[in-house]
């Protein structure tokens, strides 16, 4: 028994060891080279364009905290056969992550499986990162670099003085190129020191400037209000305001933990309300709420966790998936549970 004891002392303060490795000896990658000032044009020619068929519905598949984990290398193998199980069954257009793909003191191993599995499904996709992403020992701009030069991969690292990595954009043409939906990606950060504690981290100040100059760039070439949906981590303080204020803002899906928004409000959803773009938000981060509300006009929607890992219910797993109409262009947002 004693012997037991002191070898589980031991593996206890070798893994303390490389944790502390791990946040001393971090991989720092390479910053966007790309600058944004608000006094530039807008032009749509320079953001990436997706065209919807002739007679057929654009679908997007939202993954949710997939969060591998080189501890667990079992559960990462349910992981990816539930992502390439779903995409197949799905056969979306293009598929999103809203954060926390990985988790683990080893991200430059199991964030490159992460990416060989997407590669291999042959579908464009996009991320966003999470609270998880770059915990250990690699940086965001790391995790971007890779995510970057993925031959499928949309995402991109965004301006270098807006604040995170991966706000970016993509459109959505209708078969005859005209935009008719933006999808905008957000970095929600990590955590953030207030006056009395560390919390969640909140959209800072010059990420609304650039997604205001965004909208309103893409509105004044169009010619019109063009509706656009939104993709972060970490929900919004209003998320948590919707369900309180009264359950007939529920329209689907269940609350079986708190919201776990930053402590303050960033702004963001007061702004979105003042340009009325964007109809949707999307997000991740709390593993067993699916819920889905509509607040003040704008729909708010947990994605439905990606696979058995961190903490999870068995019947809460899978992704969500949103349904551009052929006809009417109208979104349509619904949970895809996965049953093995």
């Amino acid at each position: 028994m004693k012997k037991i004891i002191l070898i589980s002392l031991a593996v206890i303060i070798i893994l303390g060891i490389v944790a502390m490795l791990s946040l001393i000896f971090v991989q720092h990658g390479l910053e966007s080279t790309e600058v944004w000032d608000k006094t530039d044009t807008y032009t749509s020619e320079n953001i990436v364009s997706l065209q919807m068929e002739n007679n057929k519905d654009y679908r997007i598949f939202v993954l949710s905290d997939t969060q591998m984990d080189a501890k667990r290398p079992f559960n990462n193998k349910k992981v990816l056969n539930l992502v390439s199980n779903l995409i197949e069954e799905q056969q979306p257009d293009l598929v999103i992550t809203v954060g926390d793909n990985v988790q683990s003191l080893y991200q430059g191993t199991v964030v490159k499986q992460f990416v060989e599995k997407m590669e291999s499904l042959k579908v464009p996709w996009a991320v966003t990162l999470g609270n998880h992403d770059s915990e250990y020992s690699v940086d965001r701009q790391w995790h971007g670099n890779i995510y970057e030069s993925a031959e499928n991969s949309l995402f991109k690292m965004g301006p270098s003085n807006v604040d995170g990595v991966g706000n970016y954009q993509l459109n959505i043409q209708s078969p005859d190129g005209n935009i008719v939906k933006s999808l905008i990606m957000l970095d929600s950060h990590a955590k953030h020191k207030y006056e009395t504690k560390k919390d969640y981290d909140y959209i800072h100040p010059n990420q609304l400037e650039w997604y205001k100059w965004v909208i309103e760039g893409l509105n004044n070439e169009t010619g019109k209000t063009v509706p656009s949906l939104l993709f972060f981590h970490i929900p919004l303080i209003e998320f948590q305001e919707a369900i309180v204020d009264s359950e007939t803002n529920i329209l689907f899906g269940e609350q079986n933990e708190k919201v776990y928004s930053a402590p303050v409000s960033s702004g963001l959803f007061e702004l979105i309300k003042e340009l009325g773009s964007t109809t949707h938000i999307f997000n991740g981060h709390d593993h067993i709420n699916n819920l889905s509300v509509m607040y003040e006009g704008i729909q708010m929607t947990y994605g439905l966790k990606s696979g058995p890992s961190s903490y999870f219910k068995k019947h809460l797993q899978g992704g969500t998936l949103i349904t551009i109409k052929k006809d009417s262009f109208e979104i349509e947002v619904e949970h895809i549970y996965y049953r093995p």
